[in-house]
């Protein structure tokens, strides 16, 4: 029994090809029952959170029944025998949603030799690797700030809240890491919430971004440089609540970017 299976990423497809033989005397075997059954053996690397547990198998032109768990008998729809040499295609197998790891596929059919009263049991098996990928989409228009001029909130004097809406994690494996808000004008300070305690995010030097002109009703000041802030990531990946804090008693507007990395867990 020769079973081939494509390699795949996490929430993909498989496609698999069974090809029955008997080399030294295939004109002679007889299979039993018309049927073959296909045993799938899962073992997920990642976590079980936001993900599923049982992947699926599937094919037209086949009935298909599951039982044990995990073990599926294998029929033709228009009732005609399987044949020795013949490429059995159509079947595939997609893995439980959010899931990677390894899959173990087992197949077996009966069979015996033309005038025998012996029954075999022939088998085969082949093994996929179902590679992680990273489903959350994080897109350039998901961090918004507003707020009022020289309004207190959490000690801050003239602070704006980031509004950071960085996608759906539907992947239990997936976290969110480190956040880096660029060319943010000198002057500002970032800080984030760890439970809640107020922490200043760190200043990692002077951006490429160019100049700011903090008061621009003022000719005679010196435009401001911008600076890079690392907001590190939280310890469950979640997203931390961030504060833009300006100076007491400006009020403006200002352009800046943030720069967001996920990870999951087997990447």
């Amino acid at each position: 029994v020769a079973v081939t299976a494509d390699n795949i990423n996490e929430d993909a497809t498989s496609n698999l090809s069974i090809t029955l033989s008997n080399p030294n005397d295939g004109s002679k075997t007889e299979l039993l029952s018309n049927s073959i059954t296909i045993k799938v053996t899962e073992t997920w690397a990642d976590v079980t959170t936001g993900g599923g547990t049982k992947g699926t198998l599937s094919g037209t032109g086949y009935n298909i029944t599951e039982s044990p768990a995990g073990t599926y008998t294998i029929t033709k729809t228009n009732g005609t025998p399987f044949t020795v040499d013949t490429a059995i295609t159509g079947l595939q197998y997609t893995p439980a949603s959010n899931r990677d790891g390894s899959v173990d596929f087992e197949v077996s059919v009966q069979n015996k030799e033309t005038g025998s009263s012996v029954t075999l049991v022939s088998t085969g098996n082949t093994n996929i690797t179902v590679t992680p990928v990273i489903d959350v989409v994080l897109n350039d228009s998901v961090v918004t700030a507003a707020g009022i001029e020289d309004v207190v909130r959490e000690t801050l004097a003239n602070p704006v809240k980031l509004e950071i809406t960085a996608g759906t994690f539907s992947d239990g494996s997936e976290k969110l890491g480190n956040i880096i808000l660029d060319e943010v004008p000198n002057g500002f300070t970032v800080w984030y919430k760890v439970g809640t305690d107020l922490v200043m995010a760190t200043n990692i030097g002077t951006t490429g971004g160019g100049t700011f002109d903090i008061n621009p009703n003022i000719t005679t000041d010196a435009a401001v440089t911008k600076n890079k802030w690392l907001v590190p990531s939280s310890a469950d990946g979640s997203m931390p609540e961030v504060y833009i804090n300006a100076p007491i008693n400006w009020s403006g507007d200002f352009d800046f970017k943030a720069k967001f990395s996920v990870s999951e867990q087997n990447l």
